[in-house]
């Protein structure tokens, strides 16, 4: 047997042994998908439910950073054309792939890290659905600003900013407090934990370019000979 057949076997087996009727719409505690919401009023309360209580769903923050991903793509679309210079011919996934979910995989993954070295008690699951679940604010308000934007004029354009950075800020502000409560962090410590977190990102996206940057050179190098010995 080889080893593409043994693994499309064990996958079969666990797939049989799942007991999947504990996943139905009868069994699943329908109150975690309020939690999200209780952050607008109790964000405190909340993070700490999550922390302490379990009460953060990992499914539901997976589906939170869909829909962040979703929405990066509908305002590309949807913002009017006073407050936007997309160009709809030049659309592509992978800047918004990268400014959406690589962003906060790249946060929790750096986060985790530095709350590991500064002897944070969070797990990368509660770092992730904190994160995922802070994002509530643009998920829910970006799009419908970015339609209004359309029916605004030039001289309105201050609000419509106005509107884009608070609800930046907000989820901002909700990372930040989801992350003290969930490595029960004092306030400057969550602080100096978010500048490593963030110094960490840059050096990776550093790296990560410059690894890019030496492929690219050293494939029209390869290119380059390939070239030259084949015309002789």
């Amino acid at each position: 047997m080889t080893n593409l057949r043994k693994l499309t076997r064990g996958i079969f087996i666990k797939f049989k042994q799942v007991k999947w009727s504990e996943y139905s719409w009868s069994n699943l505690d329908k109150t975690k998908l309020l939690v999200p919401f209780r952050l607008f009023t109790h964000p405190i309360d909340t993070f700490n439910d999550i922390k302490h209580e379990g009460r953060g769903s990992l499914g539901l923050a997976n589906i939170i950073l869909a829909l962040f991903f979703i929405e990066g793509i509908l305002d590309y679309f949807f913002v009017g054309y006073l407050f936007s210079n997309n160009d709809v011919q030049q659309f592509s996934l992978i800047p918004i792939f990268v400014q959406t979910v690589l962003i906060v995989v790249l946060w929790c993954i750096a986060n985790w890290a530095m709350s590991t070295l500064l002897e944070g008690s969070g797990t990368f699951k509660e770092i992730w659905i904190a994160t995922c679940y802070s994002l509530t604010p643009l998920v829910l308000f970006q799009v419908p600003l970015s339609l209004i934007s359309n029916v605004m004029t030039l001289s309105e354009g201050m609000f419509y900013t106005s509107f884009s950075v608070l609800f930046t800020l907000w989820s901002l502000m909700l990372v930040f407090f989801g992350m003290m409560i969930v490595h029960d962090f004092t306030v400057s410590k969550t602080f100096g934990s978010a500048l490593l977190s963030i110094g960490m990102i840059v050096i990776v996206a550093f790296l990560v370019l410059l690894a890019f940057s030496i492929f690219q050179q050293m494939s029209m190098f390869v290119k380059t000979i390939m070239t030259e010995i084949t015309r002789r």
